[in-house]
């Protein structure tokens, strides 16, 4: 079985920019503002579809419900929908401050929680991101912080650099700073509760719609701090929900193959022959679980970002 390449839906985003286009050579929509790439979803607002053969044309979720064993794994879990969501996000300017509900909170406010990861593929010298509230922080402060203007005070602030992973359970306030380029690996699910919005207006010169008291309650208040760090080979970022981790070569390896589970492939830097596939730098690819395994060429130095379902 080929490997398996899907269209990216390409959303516009008051913080977002055209680096999708400038770094990987990809063709954005004109004229628009993108910070996001969907590359992989299965929602019924959004669908991923195949552009490589034999399932060229077919729906991520057509896969999952008529393939699942054959592709998915034998571990894939017993759900209605493929259970991941994967993003490239491109901030070039700061994303609100936001949290994803922990899943009884989602289930009292009848909405969805998200886990998530961010990696990071560029970050400029002063980029930033805020994870968490320090240590101390009520409700009470983090308002009062917000009416005047000084709520970054009371936020863990990092600078990350490009390599290096970041953890965002459900409950964390969060915030990407602008200069980051980022892939994004979450639960499929897209309820975020915004705080605080760094008094920006749209188009209209409106300002966005906040969702306070939602995000006050899902904030976890006494959650671990947490900081990026470098995802290393031997070194997997494992959560309850998903795997990452980074892989580097410059001489020919070959792939042993997990029929439990796929794997997805984000090539990070390099350009790699995969059978008669080229793999090239900022492309995704599904690696089918039932694949037989096969022998990668480097035709530079390679870098892969690999996410895998299960451990």
């Amino acid at each position: 079985m080929s490997l398996i390449r899907f269209q990216p839906i390409y959303l516009e985003r008051v913080w977002g920019g055209r680096k999708i286009e400038t770094l990987y050579g990809r063709p954005l929509p004109p004229a628009l503002v993108i910070g996001e790439s969907w590359e992989l979803v299965d929602r019924k607002e959004a669908q991923s579809v195949v552009t490589s053969a034999p399932y060229q044309g077919k729906t991520l979720h057509e896969l999952w419900i008529h393939e699942r064993e054959k592709i998915f794994g034998t571990q894939a879990p017993d759900v209605d929908r493929f259970p991941l969501l994967i993003k490239i996000l491109d901030a070039q300017d700061k994303l609100s401050l936001q949290v994803h509900p922990p899943a009884q909170i989602a289930k009292e406010l009848n909405s969805e929680s998200k886990t998530e990861a961010w990696y990071f593929v560029e970050a400029q010298p002063n980029a930033e991101i805020f994870l968490g509230v320090k240590e101390g922080v009520t409700e009470s402060s983090l308002t009062q912080a917000i009416r005047n203007h000084t709520v970054i005070d009371q936020l863990n602030r990092y600078h990350p650099q490009p390599g290096e992973v970041a953890f965002i359970p459900a409950g964390c306030l969060h915030a990407i700073g602008g200069g980051n380029l980022i892939v994004e690996v979450q639960q499929n699910a897209d309820t975020t509760y915004r705080l605080h919005d760094w008094d920006r207006v749209d188009a209209q010169r409106k300002l966005r719609s906040l969702h306070s008291n939602e995000a006050l309650k899902s904030i976890i208040w006494r959650g671990k701090e947490m900081s990026p760090h470098a995802l290393l080979e031997k070194n997997p970022l494992i959560t309850p929900f998903f795997s990452l981790k980074q892989q580097k070569f410059a001489t020919p390896f070959l792939w042993k193959n997990d029929p439990s589970t796929f794997q997805l492939i984000f090539v990070v830097e390099g350009r790699a022959r995969w059978g008669n596939e080229i793999l090239q730098k900022g492309e995704f690819v599904l690696v089918p679980a039932m694949d037989a395994s096969d022998e990668i060429f480097p035709e530079e130095p390679t870098t892969f970002l690999i996410t895998q379902w299960g451990f």
